[in-house]
């Protein structure tokens, strides 16, 4: 998304690696399968996959290939 106020409001008051924990599914698949079966076995049953960057389609598609395929 670019160099913005609120993405360096985050990295200045250390935040940016608690959000990114907190609220998306990031990593290799492998981190991003535990993740999900985390997510999972606290009872959530749906996710909303958004993908933000230039190859959005691409990201999709490798999740569902290579992460939600293995559920």
């Amino acid at each position: 998304m670019g160099e913005t106020r609120n993405a360096a409001l985050s990295d200045e008051l250390g935040l940016t690696d608690f959000l990114a924990d907190r609220f998306a599914v990031v990593g290799t698949p492998g981190e991003c399968l535990m993740k999900v079966r985390t997510i999972a076995d606290a009872g959530v049953d749906t996710l909303l996959i958004t993908a933000i960057g230039p190859q959005s389609d691409v990201i999709i598609r490798r999740f569902g290939e290579e992460v939600i395929a293995l559920l």
